[in-house]
């Protein structure tokens, strides 16, 4: 798993251009969940972060997006909250 995400925007042509907005991973902390259904253990597919900090600053919506994109940390940091 990479320590950083890097942001995306859509410009009008639909076409991915780079913000070069870089997410040092191990910096995102007081992460919240929502969608946390136990009956779907242990897949928890879905739940999402609802809210996090970065460096000590809440995360904004767009960087919420792209956090959740990444399945792999969420549900890494989700089981370090169950358990």
């Amino acid at each position: 798993m990479s320590n950083r995400v890097t942001m995306r925007d859509l410009n009008a042509d639909d076409e991915a251009r780079e913000k070069r907005i870089n997410i040092d991973l191990a910096e995102v902390d007081n992460i919240v969940f929502d969608g946390i259904d136990h009956n779907d253990h242990p897949d928890y597919c879905d739940v999402y972060i609802c809210s996090a900090d970065y460096n000590g600053v809440p995360i904004d919506q767009e960087q919420l997006d792209e956090l959740n994109e990444d399945r792999e940390f969420v549900y890494d940091n989700l089981m370090r909250y169950l358990y």
